[in-house]
């Protein structure tokens, strides 16, 4: 397996990568890792539409540095759909179509994800998906609680939730379908503090097969002395 990794290269030595060494070695590279967008434009620049076209044996892929999501071209967010791994930062979202093209459609070859979108996901809440059935890992930062139960949702077959999200807004819980049966582990962290613990309660009753749970958050209001075996105990009642 070819890793390689851009985040520090020399920028007087780039060009060299970009129209040498890459595309001389494109058949190997298994993992590539760069530092921004600038780079992966390049990279794009000389020879393909997509990264996958270009490293046809790609597994991983990651993008370090947060990026304007409307500087990709549709067909290469696709591409992302049959990568192994894949990590972005990701900003200035007008849909879910990130989510769609990637996750929730029948080519979705993706069984680990590391996500950011510390932004709401417009229409992410009313919008019927295809279940993600490859997806096992999932490490996600979102602004909004709501988007990520119905990301969530719909991951039949998700064994890691690493989470931190912004908020938990004061509404009913979405009707959630999914049974969680492959769930294991489960970390959670909420960054503002909050009046509606009840509705991560109502997500930690449907976990009966966890074996790790790390929850972390500032409650207001709340009556029940919350510990590592209030939280545990709720979730195999």
């Amino acid at each position: 397996m070819q890793e390689i990794n851009l985040t520090d290269a020399n920028p007087c030595v780039l060009e060299f990568f970009y129209t040498i060494l890459l595309p001389s070695n494109r058949l190997n590279i298994q993992s590539l890792i760069l530092n921004d967008i600038e780079t992966f434009e390049k990279i794009l620049s000389f020879r393909s539409e997509s990264i996958i076209q270009l490293f046809p044996h790609l597994k991983h892929f990651e993008i370090v540095k947060r990026f304007d999501i409307d500087r990709l071209f549709i067909c290469s967010i696709q591409s992302f759909r049959f990568l192994f791994s894949l990590k972005l930062e990701i900003a200035n979202l007008k849909s879910d179509e990130i989510f769609k093209a990637i996750l929730f459609c029948d080519q979705s070859m993706i069984t680990i994800l590391n996500i950011k979108c510390k932004e709401p996901i417009p229409q992410v809440q009313n919008q019927p998906y295809n279940l993600s059935l490859t997806l096992r890992k999932l490490t996600v930062t979102l602004g909004n609680y709501d988007d990520f139960l119905h990301l969530l949702n719909h991951m039949p077959v998700i064994e890691y939730v690493d989470a931190t999200v912004d908020k938990i807004d004061d509404k009913e819980d979405l009707d959630i379908s999914n049974k969680f049966h492959y769930l294991t582990e489960f970390y959670f962290i909420l960054g503002r503090k909050t009046m509606n613990y009840n509705r991560i309660n109502s997500l930690l009753s449907l976990f009966r097969k966890l074996e790790r749970l790390s929850v972390n958050m500032t409650c207001s209001d709340c009556q029940q002395f919350i510990d590592g075996y209030y939280l545990t105990r709720k979730s195999i009642e």
